[in-house]
């Protein structure tokens, strides 16, 4: 077991630092979280490289500007026994499955149950993926199709209000306070943007940059064998258009965050400023790290210290839903230790399949597959 680390207060605004505002220059966040710039500098370093790394960063693509309209959140209940035996006997074949989606970015398995998350061009797309690896868990007696769950986001106002947003949950566990003009940003914009003007050499330096995170303009024109001067103009071309962004995750283990919890939200019958509202509330108590809205339901994900504390955040939530004479139903819930999910589609690992993904024309091939196919 990977013991937690103790952090010092300039590390822990350090940390918060990369998290709250990940574009902007060391100097900037030095200012906003009162360390000296070189002292900043110098931890950040320190917490990027062995043998801290305890956080790395990830160019994140702006799918939405990349021709995403939908997004949808699977949630699976395993057959324990089952599942141990199949892992036993044919260890990489979920992998496999799991990897072979392009649109399906992240899947976060537990020994009882397991959570994927899609992005896709289309709702028939979504259908195609989640029905493909539903019907797999259940044809391998992993699970029943009463325990399988589909959270699907299709409309304006629907989405991820918050992506990988880390900064909030630590600071208040830390209790440190961060910029009280503090805005986060979606990295998935409502907005439209131009990518036609991008020619066959631009999306190259885009897939170097998605794929070398945290790289310097001097090293990525060497890994693509690029000048510099045309890496930067691309490069910022992509800032200007938002076409990507940069987040650094924490390592919740080292951080001493024991529990991850996934939960499902019923917002069925209330409008849309009541269901605004249950989701500022949600904010407020769990420090989403990913928060998902649809008409129908919410769909986040929070890490919490330990059992306890996230008892008391839920009554606390609850408290104030009573309060306001607000009734929300819990679909599903599933806690996980942080210790020992494990990640057989991480978003590192998704990033280039689903720029191709989405930059593909028409639909993706995503029909049911077999051995021979995969070869």
């Amino acid at each position: 077991m990977q013991p937690s680390i103790n952090l010092s207060n300039n590390q822990k605004r350090v940390i918060l630092g990369l998290c709250l505002y990940p574009t902007s220059s060391d100097s900037e966040v030095a200012r906003k979280l009162s360390v000296k710039r070189s002292t900043f500098s110098t931890i950040k370093k320190q917490l990027l490289n062995p043998p801290y790394e305890m956080i790395h960063p990830v160019n994140v693509p702006n799918a939405k500007a990349l021709g995403s309209n939908v997004l949808a959140v699977g949630y699976i209940d395993f057959n324990p026994n089952e599942l141990d035996k199949f892992i036993s006997e044919r260890p990489k074949e979920i992998l496999e499955r799991l990897q072979y989606f392009p649109n399906l970015v992240q899947s976060i398995f537990g020994h009882h149950s397991g959570v994927s998350f899609l992005i896709s061009k289309s709702f028939t797309d979504i259908v195609l993926a989640h029905n493909e690896v539903a019907g797999f868990y259940h044809e391998n007696r992993l699970t029943s199709p009463q325990n399988l769950h589909l959270f699907i986001g299709k409309n304006a106002e629907d989405g991820l209000h918050r992506f990988n947003e880390y900064g909030r949950l630590l600071a208040a566990h830390w209790k440190i306070k961060i910029d009280k003009d503090y805005i986060s940003q979606s990295v998935f914009s409502s907005l439209g943007r131009n990518t036609e003007k991008i020619s066959s050499l631009g999306w190259k330096v885009y897939e170097e940059l998605i794929k070398n995170p945290g790289t310097s303009i001097v090293d990525l024109a060497r890994i693509s064998g690029k000048p510099r001067n045309t890496i930067a103009r691309w490069i910022n071309f992509f800032e200007e258009n938002h076409l990507f962004q940069v987040r650094y995750i924490p390592d919740f283990v080292k951080l001493g965050f024991n529990i991850l919890t996934i939960c499902f939200l019923s917002t069925r019958g209330y409008d849309k400023e009541k269901r605004i509202q249950i989701l500022e509330m949600v904010k407020k108590y769990f420090y989403p790290t990913d928060l998902y809205s649809s008409k129908k339901e919410i769909v986040f994900i929070s890490i919490s210290k330990d059992y306890f504390s996230l008892r008391a955040v839920e009554g606390d939530f609850f408290d104030e839903l009573r309060k306001n004479s607000l009734q929300v139903i819990i679909i599903k819930k599933k806690v996980f230790s942080t210790r020992s999910i494990t990640f057989p589609k991480n978003l590192e690992e998704s990033m280039i399949p689903l720029v191709d993904y989405l930059r593909s024309p028409g639909k993706f091939d995503l029909h049911p597959f077999s051995n021979q196919e995969r070869g």
